[in-house]
């Protein structure tokens, strides 16, 4: 791009075109578009303007005149498509990644000498099979030599037993190839024959992709079969010579390219990849490494027949390609497999458009972006209506070398993605199926080279018995299970758009007969549990006091409460509630700090067949009076000393100092006439408008969920269950009821106890603890007051994400973890899983007669792996919102999923994965999900980075708009010393990618936590903009010359040291010339890699200042430039003839 660039951009947007008119600048434009301000800078820049127009007319009759032989040199310039490849070869140069492999087993008279005379020949025909890349002044060359030597590899397995021998073919053809060339040696091809038997051989050559590509293997076997039957026979085979290379082509694409002619496909590809494009993030069974290993496999699979015809079919039908079929079905999966409308996919084109490239070998193939927009959620006829002119435009502005618009677009450069899309789709025409060497009969050998260039790519093979399908995929991120699965929904999407094409995207059942539904089906079930006598919780409990009178029920402080004493207490007040009118679905509040006297309110509430609705004293007395009449109370128990809450035609009723009007009642049962669909409680949570809404749950729900819980994580006799949890938050429900319905002991902590680590460190040790349900703040804050652990302690985590580092800390402190989940309107938990050290956390599977569907949509299941959102049903369900009938039907939904008969089920607006072993893996809320330059992050995941951190005790994490209006991340951080924000987002950015570290980190003193103990995110502040700090200048030697070398090699007057190379205007090559001056001039050979992770004058400038790793990899760079260098200073090397 020329210093011009920018104004001719502004020119071409304003429709003003510039011509030469002998000496003069001639200005065609519309009315009005040439303003004063562009007649200033035209004026400006006229002699300059002038220059480069008559340069670009010459570079254009050069370029039209046709593709002609150009002198030989010592350094010949690579194309743009090598210039990508060197450049990625870089990071990992000892990678096969890019090698192209072929194998043939080949049965026959086989004719070594002449088959070896036809590889020599090929070789000698084509310049690209001899041609070495090497680096001056940090930039790809290449040097062609005249002649090379190329013998055939032998490998003799006629000896080993018939067992062994495909195994060791298999193994030797895997070594071979994944074996890396020396791109500074040619020939960048070899070639070998394993002899298996007199008549029975297998043939395989492997080349560089950086002179062949897939069309150049078509040739060099075409070319093969010719020159070695006619060697066979004794003739000359009768090809005749190229008469132009590949480098001649490679000087006439520079000429090309700077005559003008890409520059609508320029101006196309600029405005249709403008907005940042979406990084497509396919559910994987592993978290996405920071320095890719470049591993990979393959899955295969074969469309059948008549689907393959269905799709040219409906390709024809509907004015398009069989290509624009395949894509529209992929691009609609990747949609449904990550939620993204905007999807971009690459593809490759042979980019053979001149006719003397249609015989040459070399790397001509280009890639595109076909970007794909399945917003609204389109029918499949709409979605192919749309792909239809994206991708007819995109082939018409084919020219365009991808390394060029990378660098045009600059998009947010990382190692763990490659720029502008991740995933690819290919359609081949025919694949390489067979080899004609005379009487053999030969076929192919497939060799998996366990290498992946992208996350995922497709490759489809329209043979005329079916369409062919390879997957390649990347196994740092994926087992073959996943990818296995995918090809079937890819599939299921083919044969949708072909039988329903008027169906919506989101509404294809991807799970379905033969693609897993029975397995999903099964893993979305919870156990079933045998018929109970008691189906209210009352019922239990009083079963239980008859089995265990004497037995300890409760313990408050010095308060001792026997399972009989409970009741009888619990009895006398029930009898004063059924005197006020309390019978079967009354509410009545319950306002009380922790103590005895609650626990017995909430019995005695259930005991006279009432509902309670707890009213916790920490919250605001607005709050509580809007709770108190939503619910239509008239009666709320409460404590003498509590103040501030006055209600007109409410009785507040003191417990604590009723003792008389109490002790006049029977301590024996009233009459129990409550049903299990009677309510148990109404607890209220926080709303969307701002004001709570009551939840309503049942008996038959809690008393489900009770005898879940007895039997697993189970609680029993003998468990004394600490209670720390607030009555308001639902999960009590669990630590009150469980242990008293089953013949355990409550003790119950008060509030300061429960807000104490020290404190109920203390309470779990006296009391001789077996269980503790908390949420993961009060594990944090017992583990941070120096509590180790209790053995025999289940722990019990809920009621916000677990973060792994916590998990890893408790699953050594006691008898054994279990991880639940489960919204307020299930009925407390509706999940669990037993957590296990170095296995995924997960949220587990239901609980006993719960249901757990994972839907893209309403009544569509995601298949196993796929994000999705978590639907519950089954037996927990709440009966709805108190006088909110909208929202219940919003939220509580009857749907048939997939198929079955319609149920009543709970969306949770959660977004979670079923694994593949049936275990629910939670994501994140969606509110919590954000999307920050085209990357979809999980802000959870970035909060579990910040809490591994040395010192950092709390985080979390949240978009805030910048001081610019752009999005960005802000990290709040409670620490034990001062934040060193420059230090921690360099350590976050040893294990999270550069997109995903906090822009800002704020200290804060505690995190604003809800009533219920969860952090609310609501009450973070708003960072603090700091003043406007000038950019940093180089502080030492070593930034000053490193900030020197960019300057230079950016062509600008100054670096601040902390601005990020790319966003300066850096792409690869500039990179590269980066590399090579720091070799210069600091004398040590730095790699791609560390490049790309230091960023930053002041990061590289560091990095230098360290110590020198004496690595093999160091070791091996230094070998390799010492051959480039002694391969350019030599003029005839052994076995290689250098051309004059």
């Amino acid at each position: 791009m020329t210093d011009l660039e920018p104004l001719f951009a502004r020119l071409r947007a304003a429709d003003i075109r510039l011509t030469i008119d002998g000496d003069r600048l001639a200005v065609n434009a519309p009315r009005g578009a040439l303003t004063a301000e562009l007649r200033e800078e035209l004026a400006g820049s006229r002699d300059a303007i002038k220059a480069h127009l008559r340069a670009r007319a010459e570079a254009q009759r050069e370029a039209e005149a046709g593709i002609r032989p150009v002198p030989r040199t010592m350094a010949m310039p690579v194309s743009h498509a090598q210039q990508r490849l060197w450049f990625l070869r870089q990071f990992d140069p000892d990678s096969a990644a890019y090698n192209v492999v072929a194998a043939f087993r080949l049965r026959g008279p086989l004719d070594v000498a002449a088959l070896e005379y036809a590889i020599a020949e090929v070789v000698r025909r084509h310049e690209s099979l001899r041609t070495a890349l090497l680096a001056v002044d940090g930039a790809p060359v290449c040097r062609v030599a005249a002649a090379v030597t190329l013998a055939l590899e032998r490998f003799d397995v006629s000896t080993f037993e018939p067992a062994a021998q495909d195994e060791a073919i298999r193994a030797w053809l895997v070594a071979f190839a994944r074996r890396p060339f020396d791109m500074a040696t040619p020939p960048l091809l070899r070639a070998a024959l394993i002899h298996v038997a007199p008549a029975h051989h297998v043939f395989t050559f492997v080349v560089d992709h950086l002179v062949a590509d897939g069309v150049s293997v078509g040739i060099l076997l075409r070319e093969i079969e010719v020159i070695y039957r006619a060697a066979r026979h004794g003739q000359p085979h009768g090809l005749p010579d190229l008469p132009v290379q590949y480098v001649d082509y490679v000087t006439w694409q520079q000429q090309w390219l700077t005559s003008g002619a890409i520059d609508e496909a320029r101006a196309f590809w600029r405005e249709q990849l403008r907005a940042p494009l979406a990084v497509i993030q396919l559910p994987s069974d592993r978290r996405r490494s920071q320095a890719p290993s470049g591993r990979g496999a393959t899955v295969a699979a074969v469309l059948p027949r008549d689907l393959s015809d269905a799709v040219r079919t409906l390709a024809r039908r509907e004015g398009g390609t069989p290509y624009m079929v395949i894509l529209a079905a992929f691009q609609a999966l990747i949609a449904r497999y990550t939620g993204e409308t905007d999807v971009p996919v690459g593809t490759a084109i042979a980019n053979r458009h001149r006719a003397e490239a249609a015989a040459m070998v070399g790397f001509f193939a280009n890639n595109l972006v076909m970007r794909g927009d399945l917003s609204g959620d389109p029918t499949l006829r709409e979605v192919l209506a749309r792909v239809r002119p994206m991708a007819a435009a995109a082939y018409a502005h084919q020219e365009m070398p991808f390394d060029v618009l990378v660098d045009l677009l600059a998009p947010p450069r990382t190692r763990e993605t490659s720029p502008l899309f991740q995933v690819m789709l290919v359609l081949h025409g025919s694949r390489v199926t067979h080899l004609d060497l005379d009487a053999l009969e030969a076929e192919v050998v497939e060799v998996p080279t366990g290498t992946a260039r992208f996350d995922l790519a497709v490759d489809v093979f329209d043979h005329s018995e079916g369409f062919g399908v390879r997957l390649e995929y990347a196994t740092d991120l994926f087992d073959e299970a996943q990818i296995a699965r995918l090809a079937d929904h890819y599939r299921v999407m083919l044969e949708a758009f072909v039988t329903t094409p008027d169906v919506r995207m989101g509404d294809v059942p991807l799970v379905g007969p033969g693609t897993g539904l029975e397995e999903v089906r099964a893993a979305a079930r919870g156990p079933s549990l045998p018929a109970g006598a008691a189906s209210t919780v009352p019922a239990l409990f009083v079963a239980q006091v008859a089995r265990t009178p004497a037995n300890e029920a409760l313990r408050f402080g010095a308060e001792r409460l026997t399972y009989a004493a409970l009741d009888a207490r619990a009895n006398q007040l029930a009898w004063v509630l059924r005197a006020r009118g309390v019978g079967p679905d009354a509410l009545v509040g319950i306002w009380m700090d922790r103590s005895a006297e609650m626990v017995i309110a909430v019995l005695a509430v259930l005991k006279a067949g009432g509902a309670y609705v707890p009213l916790d004293p920490a919250f605001p007395a607005d709050r509580l009076t809007y709770m108190a009449i939503d619910a239509g109370l008239t009666l709320i128990l409460t404590q003498s000393h509590l103040r501030g809450l006055s209600l007109p035609g409410v009785e507040l009723f003191p417990v604590d100092t009723s003792t008389a009007e109490l002790a006049a009642q029977p301590s024996t049962e009233p009459p129990l006439a409550i049903t299990p669909d009677h309510l148990a409680y109404v607890l209220y949570t926080s709303g969307s408008t701002g004001q709570p809404k009551g939840v309503q749950i049942t008996h038959a729900a809690l008393v489900n969920f009770l005898r879940s819980m007895h039997a697993d994580p189970g609680i029993g006799p003998s468990d004394r269950l600490v209670a720390v949890t607030t009555l308001s938050f639902d999960i009590a429900g669990l630590e009150l009821h469980g242990p008293l319905t089953v013949g355990g002991t409550v003790v119950l902590a008060d509030r300061a106890t429960a807000i104490d680590g020290h404190a109920l460190a203390d309470l779990l040790r006296e009391s001789g603890a077996t269980i503790l349900q908390a949420t993961p703040a009060t594990w944090r804050l017992l583990l941070e007051a120096g509590w180790t652990g209790q053995p025999g302690l289940k722990m019990l985590c809920g009621g916000e994400a677990l973060p792994r580092d916590l998990a890893d800390r408790l699953l050594t402190a006691g008898a054994g973890l279990w991880n639940l989940y489960g919204p307020t309107e299930t009925t407390i938990w509706s999940t669990l899983t037993r957590v296990t050290a170095g296995a995924p956390l997960t949220i587990g599977r239901p609980i006993a007669e719960t249901t757990a569907y994972v839907m893209t949509s309403p009544g569509v299941l995601a298949p196993p792996g796929v994000v999705g959102e978590l639907w519950i049903g089954g037996a927990g369900l709440a009966r709805g919102y108190r006088h909110r009938p909208a929202l219940t039907a919003e939220k509580f939904v009857t749907l048939a999923v997939t198929g079955d008969a319609p149920e009543r089920l709970y969306r949770t607006g959660d977004l979670v994965r079923m694994r593949g072993d049936g275990q629910i893996e939670f994501v994140g809320r969606r509110d919590h999900q954000v999307k920050l330059r085209g990357f979809r992050i999980e802000l959870g995941e970035i909060e579990a980075a910040l809490l591994t951190q040395p010192g950092v005790r709390q985080a979390v994490v949240a978009m805030r708009p910048a001081e610019s209006g752009q999005d960005q991340l802000v990290a709040y951080l409670v620490a034990d010393a001062p934040i060193d924000g420059d230090g921690l987002r360099a350590a976050l950015r040893r294990t999270l990618p550069d997109y995903m570290v906090p822009a800002v980190c704020v200290p804060i003193d505690v995190l604003p936590l809800t009533p219920n103990g969860k952090v609310d995110r609501q009450a973070l502040p708003a960072p603090v903009v700091a003043a406007r700090v000038p950019p940093r200048a180089p502080a030492n030697a070593t930034e000053r010359d490193v900030a020197g070398i960019w300057a230079d090699v950016l062509k600008v007057a100054s670096v601040p040291v902390d601005a990020n190379f790319f966003d300066l205007g850096g792409h690869s090559l500039l990179l590269a010339q980066v590399q090579n001056r720091v070799t210069q001039v600091f004398g040590r050979q730095i790699s791609m890699v560390e490049l790309f992770e230091a960023p930053t004058v002041a990061g590289l400038a560091a990095r230098l200042a360290g110590p020198v790793a004496a690595s093999q990899t160091a070791t091996l760079a230094r070998d390799r430039m010492d051959r480039q260098r002694a391969a350019l200073g030599r003029r005839r090397p052994a076995a290689v003839d250098s051309e004059p």
